[in-house]
């Protein structure tokens, strides 16, 4: 059973789109077996853009990240260093490690 602000949901499986770690959070104290085993879920943060780009690339502010610098989109700024000529590619330089 899922109690909400407007009402309450029973289902036979629930799916949450929340990270492991604030799904743990958000469960009720008699939870805490899950919670627990929850929490041990290692998780990383990605990136997924929506390609194909247009135009040379972007640059990413400091303040948004520091650890990305940019991204050139080298299949479009430099078409000519494609692999086989009509053949689709996508072509990526991505600059990290900034300071």
């Amino acid at each position: 059973q899922l109690t909400l602000a407007d009402g309450t949901i029973t289902a036979d499986h629930v799916v949450s789109a929340l990270p492991a770690a604030a799904l743990a959070e958000a469960l009720p104290p008699e939870a805490e077996p899950l919670a627990r085993e929850l929490r041990r879920i290692p998780a990383a943060s990605a990136a997924v853009p929506g390609l194909p780009p247009q135009g040379f690339g972007h640059l990413v502010p400091s303040s948004e990240d520091p650890a990305l610098l940019g991204i050139v989109y080298d299949s479009v700024a430099f078409p000519e260093h494609d692999g086989t000529p009509g053949t689709p590619s996508l072509r990526l330089t991505v600059g990290d490690g900034g300071a």
